[in-house]
């Protein structure tokens, strides 16, 4: 039987602001759902901050998807340390 990777994405929105915590895997579909949503806020000039205290592992795409937000001044709050180096380690 094939284990089934999920990514939980809550939401929480408070005036022109959006929370999304990140729980789980940042990996293949939900990568895209993740660029889907933070388009569709950033789209209506919100700001964004996303929680990735409880992001088990990101993927290359994942990775290259959190760089290309936080240039785009996203925030990420709570990175893990293994997260944090995964951040570095593909920004060289």
């Amino acid at each position: 039987m094939e284990a089934v990777i999920v990514l939980k994405i809550s939401i929480s929105e408070s005036g022109n602001a959006v929370a999304l915590q990140l729980e789980g895997k940042l990996v293949g579909p939900w990568v895209g759902e993740l660029r889907r949503l933070t388009e569709h806020a950033l789209s209506k000039d919100k700001s964004i901050i996303i929680d990735l205290e409880r992001v088990l592992f990101a993927d290359a795409h994942g990775v290259a998807l959190l760089h290309e937000l936080a240039r785009r001044q996203v925030s990420q709050v709570n990175c893990s340390q293994f997260l944090t180096q995964q951040l570095k380690e593909a920004a060289l």
